[in-house]
């Protein structure tokens, strides 16, 4: 080190590695510096590290008696403008539900490859899809969140809760490493909060989002931009032995 890896219009340094952690867990924390000929991925930084040897072990913190390690990162963007329109959707005219009802909306459309659609959007309550076909809403069995599904052989439900009002969203054909984004905004431009507290989860060949969303007490409407962040990957070989140790006393 430093080992310097180009990708794209990114070069990203890797100038050095430390163990850190506590007495009953140990990891390596890297040091990077990012440079970019693309404004688009300045400011990016690398996500989680995954580290592997040669004989298939792969975690945190390996054994330093091998000969080498391989270290393997990607690089996302966050922002709404380090997009080009062509890795963006606009859908208008969400419409916002009343309490306790389930709007259906149904709009789709394709960016790079994946197909996004807006299945609806609806109050606290319980989501459910049965059969991959015939979706239906209970406002009755609100939770504070949490996915699941049943089946007796015959009839398979899925089904998704919350205890606030949500975005539902599907993306198909993703790539493993594609991340989605989300961001809305009322009729009158104003920002709308919105949070995966569901999180995101694959249901077949899908990628379903439950998002709940906070818009002002007089919204009707919502105007989503969906972002699919495709990111830069970057791998590099290491001796583990060039790994600083932990420092003593400290986590």
């Amino acid at each position: 080190m430093p080992i310097t890896r180009t990708t794209g219009p990114v070069t990203l340094t890797l100038l050095s590695l430390r163990e850190s952690g506590s007495p009953q867990w140990h990891y390596v924390t890297p040091e990077w510096r990012l440079d970019t000929t693309d404004p688009r991925w300045s400011g990016t930084k690398p996500s989680s590290v995954q580290f592997s040897d040669a004989t298939g072990n792969d975690g945190s913190l390996l054994s330093p008696m091998e000969p080498a390690w391989s270290l393997h990162t990607v690089l996302h963007r966050e922002r709404p403008e380090q997009f080009t329109a062509a890795e963006r959707l606009v859908f208008t005219n969400v419409v916002l539900p009343q309490a306790g009802e389930f709007v259906p909306h149904q709009q789709a459309a394709d960016v790079v490859g994946c197909t996004v659609r807006v299945v609806g959007t609806g109050g606290p309550g319980r989501l459910s899809l049965t059969n991959g076909l015939t979706w239906g809403f209970d406002p009755s069995l609100a939770s504070s969140g949490g996915s699941g599904s049943t089946s007796d052989g015959k009839t398979q439900v899925e089904y998704w809760t919350t205890s606030a009002s949500f975005v539902f969203v599907e993306v198909t054909h993703l790539q493993s490493t594609d991340e989605v984004r989300l961001v809305a905004h009322d009729e009158r431009g104003r920002n709308v909060s919105i949070n995966a507290n569901n999180g995101s989860h694959y249901r077949q060949n899908s990628l379903v989002r439950m998002d709940t969303i906070q818009p002002s007490a007089d919204a009707r409407s919502l105007t989503i931009e969906v972002f699919i962040s495709r990111p830069l990957a970057f791998d590099f070989m290491i001796d583990p032995k060039e790994i600083q140790a932990a420092q003593s006393g400290k986590k």
